[in-house]
């Protein structure tokens, strides 16, 4: 797909605006403030006004400095209680079994004896709450 290439100065870092109606969801700066593109391009929506009336009364109330500011915290908090959520799903796995997710995927890798369906079962779980909980610690 040919995109036609918009550039746009934005505090030292250089964002790409790629034909009408798309910009890019996903970007890196680099040391040189150029912008590394991660991820493809994704249609713009129109978002209606009154889904960000919540976050600017949290402003005008005095409870955050900026709308920013608020989302931050939104993300942040949200990342507490998922990371709290894995951990304990983690930790009645790690029960279960007496040994953590990489003893245990060692286990069911080298595949000793006969093949347990639900050891393979709770081998896709943990491994999900591993991934999972990793993917929200990097919003704290």
């Amino acid at each position: 797909m040919n995109f036609e290439i918009y550039f746009i100065e934005f505090r030292n870092i250089t964002l790409r605006k790629i034909a009408e109606g798309y910009t890019i969801y996903k970007a890196e700066e680099s040391k040189a403030n150029q912008v590394v593109i991660v991820g493809d391009a994704k249609k713009n929506k129109r978002v209606p006004r009154k889904i960000f009336e919540p976050i600017s009364k949290m402003v005008k109330t005095g409870l955050y400095k900026d709308e920013q500011e608020v989302l931050q915290r939104l993300v942040h908090d949200k990342a507490e209680q998922k990371i709290n959520y894995y951990n304990k799903k983690i930790a009645e796995m790690k029960q279960k079994y007496e040994m953590d997710f990489s003893a245990f995927e060692s286990r069911i890798c080298l595949g000793t004896g006969e093949e347990d369906f639900e050891e393979w079962d709770d081998f896709t779980l943990w491994e999900g709450y591993v991934k999972a909980y990793r993917y929200w610690k990097q919003y704290l």
